[in-house]
């Protein structure tokens, strides 16, 4: 019986025609139509050239494999990764929309625990809460940069929080007004906490002191400020020592800008802000000893984006230049911050069973309240009540589905939220 290689160096059996003498040998294809390294249509190797295309949604795909044959898989469909339950089908449709560069709803394609530690306490795909949260309204492709899993993570370990100390508060221009996204959401999350049983306190400089009293007096809040004197180093420290004199054991920094790889702070467009924005990710680089720090952030420039230098550095215009470096053990990113520090108190109303989310109304009034104290859009620069080129509609109309949605989880959990507890400080 004679053999010839072939067929990608596979013996093939030809029982009946044996070589003829002085005839060279086949050579090996592995490129050609039936060679081992050319790509069966049948197979979800051809996902291969979807490997630099972001997948749909702009969900993390780091750690998710399309490089392997498999068993062919139902026509005009294609399955991406290993076993089934680990694997992301992707229909025609969508499977077109990705080669053609689609951006859509994020969550389709889970996080790789490699990637993310916290795999214990994260779920696979984004919550309903998480997308809802992520939503891109402003169209600045944040889904590439969101973490599945981590709004839950940092939810369970806020649940157990003692002391937090918020800090918060942008200043974009060298008009030296602070923007809107952040105080509000800050004040929001800070009530939810203290609602809880935690000792909540704020860190703010000169320019965002005013619009954090004002969301703390529209909410009926006490005014617990650690307020500094001014911007620079030297100015700042005597409040960084006062936090770290409350030992806490949560810092949380809500749209608070970080410092860049080349030490300075920098607005979305690549200017430097460092005159104007007080350096307290100093207290997340130097954190007291075992607390947990979460970032919250919706441009890459943020307290926390050092999570995902890569993916800003990438995927955020001037990323390399803008991109923070500094990290936190939790990163939320977000449609706008606010948005982010919404989501947190939505998975803190359901793992306490308590209603802890603001109204749409007390929305309104918190927006309004920071203009009249000098708040100014952050993308547009101007007075007016509105959170990233965003009118107060949207963002009461997003806070009222997040209201909904989160109703409806707990009543699937056999469970309702217990509103007469809300008035409970």
């Amino acid at each position: 019986m004679g053999r010839a290689r072939g067929h990608g160096h596979r013996r093939v059996h030809r029982p009946h025609h044996p070589p003829v003498r002085g005839r060279a040998p086949r050579r090996a294809r592995p490129d050609g139509p039936l060679g081992r390294g050319h790509d069966l249509p049948s197979r979800p190797a051809p996902l291969r050239s979807l490997r630099d295309v972001q997948a749909p949604g702009g969900a993390d795909r780091s750690g998710v494999s399309g490089d392997h044959g498999g068993r062919p898989s139902r026509r005009g469909r294609r399955f991406i990764g290993g076993g089934r339950d680990e694997r992301v089908c992707l229909d025609g449709g969508a499977r077109r929309g990705a080669r053609a560069g689609w951006r859509g709803f994020p969550g389709v394609v889970r996080s790789h625990p490699r990637w993310y530690p916290e795999r214990a306490t994260m779920s696979r795909f984004l919550s309903p809460l998480e997308a809802l949260c992520a939503l891109d309204a402003g169209g600045r492709g944040i889904g590439r940069l969101v973490l599945p899993g981590a709004m839950v993570a940092a939810a369970r370990s806020l649940l157990t929080a003692r002391r937090v100390v918020f800090v918060t508060g942008f200043v974009p221009r060298s008009d030296w007004a602070a923007e809107t996204d952040g105080p509000s959401g800050t004040v929001v999350l800070g009530r939810a906490l203290r609602r809880l049983g935690a000792t909540v306190a704020y860190l703010v400089d000169p320019p965002v002191r005013p619009l954090v009293r004002a969301c703390l007096r529209a909410l009926g809040e006490p005014r617990d400020l650690v307020a500094v004197s001014g911007v620079s180093a030297t100015a700042t420290a005597p409040g960084l020592e006062a936090v770290r004199d409350l030992r806490p054991t949560h810092l949380v920094a809500v749209e608070r800008p970080g410092r860049a790889a080349d030490g300075g702070y920098y607005n979305a467009r690549g200017r430097s802000v460092a005159a104007l924005n007080a350096p307290f990710d100093t207290l997340f680089l130097e954190r007291p000893r075992g607390a947990v720090t979460i970032g919250v952030g919706d441009g890459g420039n943020e307290i926390g984006m050092g999570r995902v230098r890569g993916r800003v550095a990438r995927d955020v215009p001037r990323g390399r230049r803008i991109g923070s470096v500094v990290r936190t053990d939790h990163l939320i990113v977000a449609g706008t911050s606010n948005w982010g520090a919404w989501g947190l108190v939505a998975h803190l109303t359901l793992l306490a069973g308590r209603d802890l989310l603001h109204t749409p109304d007390e929305e309104a009034r918190l927006t309004r309240a920071m203009v009249a104290a000098g708040g100014v859009d952050g993308l547009t620069g101007e007075g007016r009540p509105s959170v990233d080129r965003l009118p107060i509609p949207v963002h009461q109309a997003l806070l009222g589905t997040l209201r909904e949605l989160t109703s409806h989880l707990m009543t699937r959990r056999g469970a309702t939220p217990r509103a007469g507890e809300q008035e409970t400080a």
